[in-house]
This record gives C-alpha cells, sequence and structure tokens, in this order.
C-alpha cells in the first residue's frame, strides 16, 4: 500500500540523507525501526560503485513512527557522519513526538556511534 498523499498530514515517507557509504540498508532498517514498524526502506543505489549513493527513503506504516523518526534523527550521527532526516517532498510534519532518548536502548546508542 503506498503512503498517503504528500503534503498531506497523514504522509509516512521520509528522506534519509547524508548516510555513510558503509552503513547497509538493514543497519538503516535496525536504526529507523526503532522509532515504529516501516512498510519499505529503500537506499538508492550508485550502479558505478556497487554501494548507495547516501540517501534514501522510509515509508512507515503510522505517521506518528514517521514523525518520530524526523524529529529525533536529523542531525542525528551515525557512522561519524550526521544524517539528514526530513519528510519527503512535499510531505509536512506532524505533532505528537517523543524522544530518541525514550525510544532508542543504550546498547543501540552506543552501536549507532561507528
Amino acid at each position: 500500500m503506498p503512503s498517503a498523499v504528500p503534503g498531506s498530514s497523514t504522509s509516512t515517507r521520509i528522506y534519509v540523507g547524508s548516510i555513510y557509504w558503509d552503513i547497509s540498508e538493514e543497519d538503516i532498517r535496525a536504526v529507523f525501526g526503532a522509532f515504529g514498524p516501516l512498510r519499505t526502506c529503500q537506499l538508492v543505489p550508485n550502479v558505478e560503485t556497487g554501494k548507495h549513493k547516501g540517501y534514501g527513503f522510509i515509508d512507515y506504516v503510522s505517521t506518528e513512527s514517521a514523525a518520530q523518526a524526523v524529529a529525533n534523527m536529523n542531525g542525528f550521527e551515525l557512522g561519524g557522519r550526521p544524517l539528514k532526516v526530513g519528510w519527503a517532498a512535499g510531505v509536512q510534519a506532524t505533532p505528537n513526538v517523543t524522544s530518541a532518548s525514550s525510544i532508542l536502548s543504550p546498547q543501540m546508542a552506543t552501536a549507532l556511534q561507528l
């Protein structure tokens, strides 16, 4: 099932950029899955290098999970680089977010400091 119409208050699709090249799609799924179930997670491939281009998109099952991820992960350092996390083109934020410290376990937070 596709996410809601971009720009609506029920959108669930977010953009994640500035991803370190050695971080895998599975790593991103594990980190962002802490905010709620993911519908899809895709890092954009670079056919020349065989790795990803350093950005991708995540579609959450719920708007609340997507909003928490955007609010808490933008600027979060992963693999030595601060992530750029926001709503996918035209998607607006929603209220009622929880801080990352209450969602990520201390072990997960430590593991993310690759």
